[in-house]
């Protein structure tokens, strides 16, 4: 009679489901992957839940290694997901940390969910320049007594209020070399115009080459080159005058009319 209570027990215990309770961490929203050093940013998460409970109380908890810990008591409902705001975060360090998200509740019963983690890189802001164009010289022109204005396009991606950078320009090397120390608006794109005109005396190809001397995050966008072709001047002739004897002249007369043509000089067009 004992061993038949004992089976019918078991029977009985091995019948009951248990009502299972979910809440877990769905992403690390903020702070971004990269924080600019001295950056203050307002940390998010995002949770759920997946219980029939009404109004279950979670505490949620977020870490960034030893440089911020934040906790957040909030009420979340069934089927709810929520995004939270914790406490403003001043990224005073640089460097590359964990950001580690962690939530609790009394009805959890499913853990491997509850928590979540992903690096953030604190870094300073660091200057970020381009040479975008070099509209002048242009690519064909002939030489004459007329000077060449050089322009340079340079993009600031990112810099700072008070960053200069320092803009070399070079044809051929020895024909014309001159730098300039130029500020250019974070964000910006400007076109400098500060160089000395270029008065070309030869015809051939020359190799135009724009450095910007500057320690930048992107080297590969701080030079840019270009061919230009030096074609012979124009020669500018004019016809001054006809002189001829008379005004009338007899029919049948044979004369030599006087032409007067004289060289007027070079002109340097643009081919």
């Amino acid at each position: 009679m004992r061993t038949a209570f004992m089976l019918f027990t078991t029977v009985l215990l091995g019948s009951v489901a248990l009502a299972q309770s979910d809440f877990g961490v769905l992403a690390i929203v903020s702070p971004p992957d990269t924080v600019l050093l001295d950056t203050e940013v307002v940390p998010q998460v995002r949770i759920y839940a997946d219980s029939d409970n009404d109004d279950d109380a979670v505490q949620v908890y977020l870490r960034i290694d030893t440089l911020y810990d934040d906790m957040l008591d909030t009420i979340i409902e069934p089927g709810e997901t929520l995004t939270l705001d914790l406490t403003e975060w001043t990224a005073d360090t640089e460097g590359v940390f964990t950001v580690l998200c962690s939530l609790y509740a009394d009805d959890d019963t499913l853990f491997d969910n509850d928590t979540l983690s992903q690096p953030v890189v604190v870094r300073a802001l660091r200057a970020n320049f381009a040479v975008e164009a070099i509209p002048s010289p242009p690519g064909t022109f002939r030489f004459g007594p007329d000077t060449i204005p050089l322009l340079v396009v340079i993009r600031a991606a990112e810099a700072n209020e008070d960053d200069s950078v320092t803009v070399r320009l070079q044809i051929d090397s020895t024909l014309y070399d001159e730098t300039l120390d130029v500020y250019i608006d974070p964000g910006a794109t400007d076109t400098i115009d500060e160089f000395s005109e270029w008065e070309p005396d030869s015809q051939g190809v020359f190799l135009v080459h724009c450095e910007l001397l500057v320690e930048d995050d992107t080297a590969a966008n701080d030079t840019l080159s270009k061919e230009v072709h030096v074609l012979p001047p124009w020669l500018d002739m004019a016809v001054a005058s006809i002189e001829v004897p008379e005004e009338t002249i007899p029919y049948g007369e044979a004369l030599a009319p006087i032409r007067d043509c004289r060289r007027v000089g070079q002109q340097q067009r643009v081919a």
